[in-house]
């Protein structure tokens, strides 16, 4: 298939499979997708990889909810890692 003219439904596959990490050969296998033209779309910065980012980040969202909910209930090996969280995107904005 095309990648020229995607569904909604399509779209929000190629969303939920890069939120879980599929390489793009895989989400072309799973949604019978020609993966040269999807790689030249991903490459280009065009929708396709617009759509890759989109999961990758919904997935990074949820990853990170759960661990500020998990340290804000007590969870010591969370409030570690939302400490760390915190501290590396300080240093990012700061250097910005």
């Amino acid at each position: 298939m095309s990648i020229t003219n995607l569904t909604a439904e399509l779209k929000k596959d190629i969303e939920d499979f890069a939120a879980v990490y599929f390489t793009h050969e895989q989400i072309c296998i799973s949604l019978e997708l020609d993966l040269e033209e999807f790689e030249n779309d991903y490459e280009s910065e065009g929708e396709i990889y617009r759509l890759v980012q989109k999961g990758k980040l919904q997935r990074l969202y949820k990853q990170r909810k759960m661990i500020f909910e998990l340290a804000e209930n007590g969870s010591t090996p969370a409030q570690q890692m939302a400490m760390k969280i915190i501290e590396t995107q300080s240093l990012k904005e700061l250097k910005l």
